[in-house]
């Protein structure tokens, strides 16, 4: 039988919602996801995803109230064409057919995470953790998508069972059955870059300058640490608690890095 979880209400959150629901029909216990209701917003049922019994209780909506953008520099449509642009060029980086059929829900899929990165930069997540702002925080995200799931949103790993576009399973999956955010695309990135952003306080550098949910100095590496965590999990963490910094999660922001360069290069050309 799955645990029930409770987490802590932490930072900015107006409210949190109980829903109650059967996960997966694996016992008898009800799991109450507890998530703030901009989680509740990116709910989208259909026929494949309505597995657990609280679809009728929560409704069908498929929009997220667009977030207010003029502190930062980035705007969604940029997000947007630069998390679609790197995984475009991932694709034919790994030699993917023009026509596959993956690279029709790009711009689907690039607008979720612009979302997410655009809620989670602008107020901290229910769990803890908020975004600093960078220009990489969606290319992060858009990389992590690439190399966890191939940017496929139904996929099912093999070791944990880890489900969507960011791979959750267990804990970071809010209480929420596995086909729900097997199903429902939009739900599953919300969750992969909340609990990836929960990772941030945690695995604070001393040089990133990273004080609670305040920024000031932030780097890209200090993305090596969470991704440690959310790769490892338990593993991720050194006999002394803190994080440790996997080397394939290094090359993994190393990539980002360079896939920045050539975003921005192609734009720029476009721009002309």
């Amino acid at each position: 039988m799955r645990n029930v979880l409770t987490y802590s209400m932490i930072g900015i959150v107006a409210a949190v919602f109980l829903i109650a629901s059967t996960v997966n029909n694996r016992g008898d216990a009800e799991a109450e996801p507890l998530i703030d209701e901009r989680a509740q917003e990116a709910l989208v049922f259909d026929e494949h995803c309505c597995t657990c019994d609280d679809c009728e209780q929560n409704g069908c909506d498929d929009e997220i109230e667009a977030v207010d953008r003029a502190e930062f520099e980035i705007s969604r449509d940029r997000m947007t064409q630069e998390v679609e642009l790197l995984w475009q060029m991932w694709f034919d980086d790994e030699n993917a057919s023009m026509t596959d059929p993956r690279r029709a829900r790009f711009t689907e899929f690039a607008e979720y995470v612009a979302d997410a990165v655009i809620m989670y930069q602008d107020t901290p997540t229910d769990v803890g953790g908020q975004l600093p702002g960078h220009k990489n925080d969606h290319l992060i995200m858009a990389y992590m998508i690439a190399k966890e799931s191939s940017v496929t949103h139904d996929v099912v790993g093999t070791s944990n069972e880890e489900v969507g576009l960011m791979q959750l399973h267990g804990v970071s999956l809010a209480g929420y059955c596995d086909e729900k955010v097997q199903h429902n695309p939009k739900l599953g990135v919300l969750l992969g870059v909340r609990w990836l952003t929960s990772m941030l306080p945690k695995c604070a550098s001393e040089n990133s300058g990273v004080l609670g949910a305040e920024y000031d100095a932030w780097d890209d590496y200090d993305w090596v640490g969470p991704l440690s965590v959310y790769a490892g999990g338990p593993r991720g963490y050194g006999k002394n608690g803190k994080c440790l910094h996997f080397k394939t999660m290094r090359e993994r922001v190393d990539t980002v890095r360079i896939y920045r360069t050539r975003i921005d290069h192609e734009m720029e050309y476009w721009e002309d």
